[in-house]
């Protein structure tokens, strides 16, 4: 609720929280794992985050593949980071948290 509202900075407090707290035992954890994962990474795309968006939505290719929107999502956040508008300091700390995560 809280990126469609555009508060994408809540939001990915939320899907940080969220991968935190993802357990390793549930038979679906992979599949939740991905779909935050995907969330956190249009997140960082609406926020302009390019890089942290490109690193969190290619975590999700494994069961993300065959979706369009997946790719169309990535390479919309690679433009970003070609185009030299990534903001990268917070792009980085975002990318760290999520290889702590990881």
């Amino acid at each position: 609720l809280a990126m469609n509202e555009g508060k994408e900075n809540l939001a990915a407090i939320y899907f940080s929280n969220a991968l935190k707290n993802i357990n390793e035992n549930d038979t679906n954890s992979e599949l939740v794992l991905h779909s935050v994962l995907y969330n956190a990474g249009v997140c960082a795309l609406l926020r302009k985050e390019y890089n942290a968006a490109v690193k969190s939505l290619l975590l999700t290719q494994e069961s993300m593949k065959g979706s369009p929107i997946l790719w169309l999502r990535v390479a919309q956040a690679a433009l970003g980071v070609h185009s030299g508008f990534a903001t990268t300091s917070v792009a980085e700390a975002y990318a760290e948290s999520q290889n702590a995560i990881a």
